[in-house]
């Protein structure tokens, strides 16, 4: 829920943001509606994240990693989803962590990068999976950034597997983070 919804309120939020300048403002009351939508969404996000932590992702657990992810890009417009590799399903506990750092680098883009494209892609073969997530935003200097929440939570899941994290930037440009979980 915090992942996928969470992804989705997010964009809606984003394109919310975008009509505010297309609205001809001649009298205060279409300013009021649009920051009313946007505090709603505001408010809808963080009650979504709190009920979240509580709850299995239905897709991951009915279809897997590979369809859950799938499903996920696809409602994002911007986002494409690649996947190479075998079929066969990952320990349930390491799809969920996979499911969720995706997810939270989605939404990161979405929130900060101002991306036009977002690219995620999985490679798994018998000894590893790799997860790599990248966008074109505005990108950041990553040896100013000063590590959130989200950030730190994918840090934890990742290193829970004994998994890498090798994340890069060029501040303007872009962002590509690459994710390494042994098998």
């Amino acid at each position: 829920m915090h992942d996928g919804l969470g992804g989705l309120l997010a964009a809606t939020k984003l394109i919310v943001r975008d009509l505010e300048g297309l609205i001809e403002r001649t009298t205060e009351q279409p300013l009021a509606a649009e920051q009313k939508a946007s505090q709603m969404l505001d408010d809808s996000i963080g009650e979504m994240r709190r009920i979240a932590h509580h709850l299995m992702p239905a897709a991951l657990t009915k279809y897997g990693l590979k369809q859950a992810l799938q499903d996920f890009c696809n409602n994002i417009l911007i986002a494409d989803f690649q996947y190479f590799g075998g079929e066969e399903r990952l320990d349930k506990n390491l799809e969920v962590v996979i499911y969720r750092v995706a997810h939270e680098l989605i939404s990161n883009a979405l929130k900060h990068s101002d991306a036009t494209q977002i690219l995620v892609q999985i490679v798994q073969d018998k000894s590893r999976l790799m997860l790599t997530v990248e966008d074109n935003g505005k990108g950041f200097d990553p040896n100013t950034i000063k590590p959130g929440t989200g950030l730190a939570n994918i840090h934890a899941r990742v290193a829970s597997f004994a998994g890498t994290i090798d994340l890069r930037s060029s501040a303007g440009h872009w962002v590509e983070v690459n994710i390494e979980f042994p098998l």
